[in-house]
């Protein structure tokens, strides 16, 4: 296990998930370069926002990578022979995946502080995750009124597009640099 990994977050108020690996097991008999196999990986990837995987089988094991975009990605996939060679794998994804999250913190305090470049970073990543809330006070005639947004979006660098919990309403709510004062938190929605 690599040492960042097993950090306190530095802002606890900013608390989206973070996965380093997601491992996929299946029965022996399924081969792991079945194209569905595959697909069925990339997927977890994908929803989780995780840019490595495992896939192993009892006797044959492989690597799967995501560069790029994870709105184009591009996949890599190598065989294991030696389990071993997972550890360092797991141990450098870990820390690549901290590193990542000092970055989101950082914007994620730039973003308290009233940064409207901030939260585009932060829902540009995190946004479409549907367990996480954004906590966040929205200025309007000169007033702030707190909102909790999820199902966000980067529309453009000066507007993001989210719906309200808890607000009533059916449609998506804006947000611009004039009517953004700061945001509170990103957490996982409870209860």
């Amino acid at each position: 296990m690599s040492a960042d990994q097993s950090r306190e977050p530095a802002e606890p108020r900013f608390a989206p998930n973070c996965p380093v690996v997601i491992f996929e097991t299946n029965r022996i008999e399924q081969d792991s370069e079945d194209l569905a196999t595959d697909e069925q990986l990339k997927g977890y990837m994908l929803r989780e926002r995780c840019r490595e995987g495992f896939i192993f089988n009892g006797r044959q094991a492989a690597w799967q990578s995501l560069a790029g975009e994870l709105t184009a990605p591009v996949w890599t996939k190598a065989p294991i022979s030696d389990l071993s060679e997972a550890e360092p794998r797991s141990n450098e994804a870990a820390d690549r995946v901290a590193a990542h999250v000092v970055e989101c913190e950082a914007a994620f305090a730039r973003a308290a502080k009233g940064e409207f470049d901030a939260p585009t970073t932060l829902v540009a990543e995190f946004g479409s995750a549907g367990g996480l809330t954004f906590s966040l006070s929205v200025r309007n005639a000169d007033q702030l009124f707190p909102m909790r947004a999820f199902n966000q979006k980067v529309a453009s660098s000066e507007w993001i597009a989210f719906r309200a919990r808890d607000a009533g309403r059916k449609y998506r709510q804006e947000l611009t640099p004039r009517n953004f004062p700061s945001l509170a938190s990103i957490e996982l929605l409870t209860g």
